[in-house]
C-alpha cells in the first residue's frame, strides 16, 4: 500500500478521534420546530458543547437531537489532511507541508 501511494509508512488506526475532532452542523430547518430555541442550540454546537448518544441522536442544550436535525463529520487534527475514502467508510490522513519524493 505504501508503495502504492509513494510515502514512507502506512499506519491503520482504529480510533479516528485520535487523529480527527467530531464537528456538528444543525440543519437550518430546525428552526421551524425549535423556535427561538435555536440560537442557543448553534452556539452550543459551535462550543462543543453536545454529546453523541449511542443511538446516533444528539443531546444539546438540554434537547434531543435525531440524525435530520444535523450533520456529523471528522474534521482532522491540526497539522493533518485528510480525505475520505470509499464513500465515507474510511479516512486517510497525512502529515500537511510533507511533499512526495
Amino acid at each position: 500500500m505504501a508503495e502504492e501511494a509513494n510515502v514512507k509508512n502506512v499506519q491503520f488506526e482504529s480510533n479516528a478521534l485520535s487523529l480527527a475532532d467530531r464537528q456538528l452542523k444543525i440543519n437550518a430547518k430546525i428552526g421551524q420546530r425549535i423556535g427561538g430555541k435555536v440560537k442557543v442550540v448553534l452556539a452550543a454546537a459551535k462550543s462543543g458543547e453536545w454529546a453523541l448518544r449511542s443511538d446516533g441522536d444528539i443531546e444539546i442544550a438540554g434537547m434531543v437531537l435525531q440524525p435530520s436535525d444535523f450533520t456529523l463529520r471528522l474534521v482532522a487534527k491540526d497539522g493533518l489532511d485528510s480525505a475520505t475514502v470509499d464513500s465515507g467508510a474510511g479516512m486517510v490522513f497525512w502529515i500537511r507541508g510533507l511533499t512526495r519524493r
